[in-house]
Formats: structure tokens, sequence, C-alpha cells
């Protein structure tokens, strides 16, 4: 089990550190983290966001290869775009 533990443990870095990626890209850290005294917290949305970016990895690790066919982290997923596209849907529903 420590093998399997070991790759959980690597693709969640992964999964935080391609959220941190995208939410400074898309200028959105304000609605996704709030910063405690000494440390900082996810905020519902920044959880929802990084379990996107978790599952989607997970998805493509599981996914069986097909010959000729190139792997791709995200599948065959826009991320960006589909986390873009979640926000505005969360901001829009918030002004209603």
């Amino acid at each position: 089990m420590q093998k399997k533990d070991d790759i959980n443990e690597m693709i969640c870095e992964l999964a935080s550190d391609i959220y941190f990626y995208f939410i400074h890209r898309l200028d959105i850290r304000d609605k996704c983290v709030v910063d405690v005294d000494d440390y900082s917290e996810n905020t519902d949305l920044g959880r929802e966001i990084y379990y996107m970016i978790e599952d989607t990895i997970m998805e493509s690790i599981k996914k069986p290869e097909k010959p000729n066919e190139k792997w791709n982290l995200f599948g065959n997923k826009d991320l960006m775009k589909e986390i873009e596209e979640y926000v505005m849907s969360k901001d829009k529903n918030k002004l209603h």
C-alpha cells in the first residue's frame, strides 16, 4: 500500500500546485483563499476548484491508454476554461 499512498500524495501535491497556478493566473485568489493569522485556508469555492482539478487528474491517470493516443494530464478538458466558467456561474448565483 505504500506505493499507492505515495502516488496519491504526489497527485495531491500536483493538484495543489496546479490549483495555485490557476487561481493566480485567473486572479481569483481572493475568492478561493482566506488568510488567517499565520496560515491560509480555502473557501468553499476554493475547495470545489481544488477537487475539480484533483478529480480530473485522477480520471486521466485511471483512464487506460489507447495505442497512438497522446496522454494528457487533463484528458480532453480545457480545465482553465472550466474553472473560469465555474467561478462566473458562482458569481452570477450570488447576484440572484
